[in-house]
């Protein structure tokens, strides 16, 4: 009874001294082939170790494990219950700015544009401009605040491009001009197709005029023979669903114009900056 009281004893002890390094370098192999099972001995090393420096570690393993299997909101939750368990600044700082190149991939633009300026104001000396600012313009044109991202291109030039291949400062300067909702509306309540003629669409203008003058003609001949009752419902009827549906039409067609020149600039923009990065 002694010897297995002892032996237990002794396992117990064992136990307790055992580090949590072993665990964290599982977590290390086991990210090579599967995030999930890694994931999990990441959160075994947080649980069980006593060590900081092995804490900060495996925060900012599963930090980058997270990231790089795009699991945004995953890697927004775990920063945020564990963030404050770091004591190394320069691991914390590392781990901030995988925060803020997560709320960007995961869209999370005003979140992002909040931890640029918390980076910035608690990390100074840390800070690397290049990479910061970089992001920081890609965050404005995200967000189409191009007049942002002009200002920070313009800084971000004069300290580290010397030629500006790439058309940067030339596409900034031509911005897109979006269309306008309301002046889309009147047109196409004042003149038969004009909204889509105005919304870039002349084929369905002509179609819209067409087709309101067919009705209205229907209407005044039907008047002219005496059908007056037919000339209101029928003609006035289709004649008034195609204004209304028209004007409806133009705003639709106004979205999508002003979406896809938003999102072909955008990409154009972001490739241009990329590509400007990637040659630093």
């Amino acid at each position: 009874m002694t010897i297995k009281l002892f032996l237990i004893c002794i396992s117990l002890s064992v136990t307790s001294l055992i580090s949590a390094q072993p665990h964290l370098n599982i977590a290390r192999e086991k990210s090579k082939t599967n995030y999930l099972e890694a994931s999990v001995e990441y959160e075994r090393v947080l649980f069980t170790s006593n060590n900081q420096a092995v804490i900060d570690t495996a925060i900012l393993e599963k930090t980058r494990l997270l990231l790089e299997n795009k699991l945004f909101i995953e890697t927004d939750d775990f920063i945020t219950r564990n963030i404050n368990l770091i004591a190394d600044s320069s691991i914390a700082y590392q781990v901030y700015t995988n925060w803020l190149l997560n709320l960007y991939l995961k869209n999370n633009l005003d979140g992002a544009v909040s931890l640029v300026s918390e980076i910035e104001t608690f990390y100074t000396n840390k800070v690397d401009y290049k990479w910061i600012n970089f992001l920081k313009m890609l965050i404005y044109n995200e967000k189409q605040e191009w007049k942002k991202t002009d200002s920070i291109y313009k800084e971000f030039k004069n300290k580290l491009i010397k030629t500006d291949s790439f058309g940067v400062s030339n596409l900034l300067q031509h911005q897109p001009k979006l269309l306008k909702l309301n002046k889309g509306t009147i047109l196409s309540y004042i003149i038969p197709g004009g909204g889509q003629f105005y919304a870039k669409k002349p084929l369905e203008g002509l179609t819209n005029v067409a087709l309101q003058t067919l009705c209205l003609a229907y209407t005044i001949v039907c008047y002219n023979s005496g059908l007056y009752l037919s000339s209101w419902l029928i003609g006035g009827g289709l004649f008034g669903s195609f204004r209304f549906g028209s004007t409806r039409r133009t705003e639709t067609l106004i979205k999508q114009y002003n979406l896809k020149l938003v999102a072909d600039y955008n990409t154009l923009l972001k490739y241009k900056l990329i590509e400007v990065y990637k040659n630093l």
